[in-house]
C-alpha cells in the first residue's frame, strides 16, 4: 500500500479513536438516567481504544441473552478488550459480570470459583473509584457466594452512593432485596426498572423470579412468558417457569419447559434435572430415574446437592432433602444461596431441623418473612 494512503488510514482511525473517547462515557447512561445530571464517569472508566470499546459493545449484546451458549464467546471479548485497554473500567466491570453470569450458567465445578469475578471488580474499583457497578458485583458476591448479608447490605450502600441511576446496579439491589425476603421493597425496584425500560426482557424476567419466589406463581407465569415471547433462547426464564409450574400443581406443564430447555439448553445440567422432577411430580418414576442417570453419567459433579435436594423433595424425602441442602450450604455451592427463599423447600420450615441446619450452614434464617408470603397465595 502507498505510504500515503497508509498515513491517511492512520489519521482517520485516530481521528475517530479520539471521538470515541467524547462519547465513550455515554454508553454508560441508558435510557435517559443520568439526564438530570452530569454521568459520574472518570476519564479511566472510558477508552481512547476502538478495538476495545467494539468488543465491549458486543460483549454487553451478548451476555443480554442470557444463554450459557454465547457466554465464553462474551468473555473471550471483554478478555480481550482489557488486554487491549488495561485501564478501561467499564470493560473490567462488565467483565466481573460476565464471570459472575457463568458461575450461573456453566456448571463446570472449576467455573464456580467467585475469585475472578471479585478480581475484575476490584480492578474496575481501583481505576475508577465511584465504579458502582463493580461495587454492586462485590455485593452480589458478598451474600451469593460468602453468606454475609450484612456485608452486601454496606457494599450496595457504596454502589447506591456512587451510581444511584444505573439501571444494573439498581437491578441487582433488586435481586439482593428479593433473596433477603425484603420482597415489597424489590418489587418497587423492578417497577422502577421496568418503568424506565418497559420492553426489556431482563426486568420482566427478574420481575418473575420476584414473584415465584415471593409465591405469586399466577404473577410469575405472566412474566416469565412476556419474557420468552421477546427472547426465546434465555434458559433462566424458561428454568424459572418450569418451576413455577412445579410449585403451582401443573406438573405436566413443568415438564413441557423442562423439554424446551432441553431443546435450547442440552448441556446444561438443570434441563435434565428439571425434566426428572416433573415426571417424578407426574408418578412417571422409572422414566425419571433414566433421565438422572443419563445426566449423572454425563454430567457428574456438575449436578449439584441442590438439584438432588430438588427430587428429594419432590419423592417427600425430608431427611435426604436437608442433608442435600446442608452439604450444598456447607461447600458454598453455586445457588446455595436461593435455599432461603426457594419455594420448592417451603414444607421444611415447620420441620424442626430447618433452622439448625441454616445455622451450621452460616445461612439466615427467613421463614418468619415467607410463611406469610405463602399464606396469601
Amino acid at each position: 500500500m502507498h505510504p500515503a494512503a497508509t498515513d491517511a488510514l492512520a489519521l482517520h482511525a485516530r481521528i475517530r479513536n479520539e471521538l470515541l473517547h467524547c462519547f465513550a462515557a455515554l454508553a454508560k447512561t441508558r435510557h435517559g438516567t443520568e439526564s438530570d445530571a452530569a454521568p459520574r464517569l472518570t476519564p479511566a472508566s472510558s477508552t481512547r481504544d476502538l478495538e476495545a470499546f467494539d468488543l465491549y459493545q458486543r460483549a454487553r449484546y451478548l451476555l443480554r441473552q442470557r444463554n450459557q451458549a454465547v457466554l465464553g464467546k462474551a468473555i473471550g471479548h471483554l478478555e480481550s478488550a482489557v488486554h487491549a485497554d488495561p485501564s478501561f473500567s467499564m470493560a473490567w466491570a462488565e467483565l466481573a459480570a460476565a464471570y459472575v453470569r457463568r458461575r450461573q450458567l456453566v456448571f463446570d465445578v472449576v467455573e464456580r470459583d467467585p475469585g475472578p469475578a471479585q478480581r475484575a471488580a476490584q480492578r474496575a474499583i481501583e481505576l475508577d473509584a465511584n465504579c458502582g457497578t463493580a461495587y454492586a458485583i462485590l455485593a452480589g458476591i458478598a451474600y451469593a457466594a460468602e453468606f454475609d448479608w450484612p456485608k452486601a447490605d454496606g457494599l450496595f450502600a457504596r454502589a447506591l452512593e456512587a451510581s444511584p441511576r444505573d439501571l444494573d446496579v439498581r437491578r441487582t439491589f433488586a435481586k439482593f432485596l428479593m433473596f433477603s425476603a425484603r420482597f415489597d421493597e424489590s418489587l418497587r425496584e423492578y417497577d422502577v426498572l421496568q418503568a424506565l425500560d418497559p420492553i426489556d426482557p431482563e426486568t420482566r424476567c427478574d420481575k418473575g423470579a420476584l414473584y415465584f419466589y415471593s409465591r405469586h406463581y399466577d404473577r410469575a407465569e405472566t412474566l416469565l412468558t412476556q419474557a420468552i415471547e421477546m427472547t426465546s433462547q434465555d434458559v433462566y426464564a424458561w428454568l424459572l417457569l418450569a418451576d413455577t409450574y412445579a410449585q403451582s400443581g401443573r406438573p405436566r406443564e413443568s415438564l413441557e419447559a423442562a423439554n424446551r430447555m432441553l431443546e435450547i439448553a442440552p448441556t446444561y445440567p438443570n434441563s435434565h434435572v428439571y425434566a426428572a422432577r416433573a415426571l417424578q411430580m407426574l408418578g412417571r418414576e422409572a422414566e425419571a430415574a433414566v433421565t438422572m442417570k443419563h445426566a449423572r453419567e454425563r454430567f457428574g459433579a456438575s449436578i449439584t446437592d441442590y438439584e438432588e435436594a430438588m427430587l428429594y423433595i419432590a419423592r417427600g424425602d425430608a431427611q435426604s432433602t436437608l442433608a442435600c441442602l446442608e452439604r450444598c450450604a456447607l461447600r458454598k455451592d453455586n445457588g446455595a444461596h436461593c435455599m432461603v427463599v426457594d419455594p420448592t423447600f417451603a414444607s421444611l420450615y415447620c420441620d424442626a431441623r430447618w433452622r439448625p441446619m441454616l445455622a451450621r450452614a452460616g445461612l439466615p434464617d427467613f421463614s418468619f418473612r415467607l410463611t406469610g408470603a405463602a399464606s396469601e397465595q
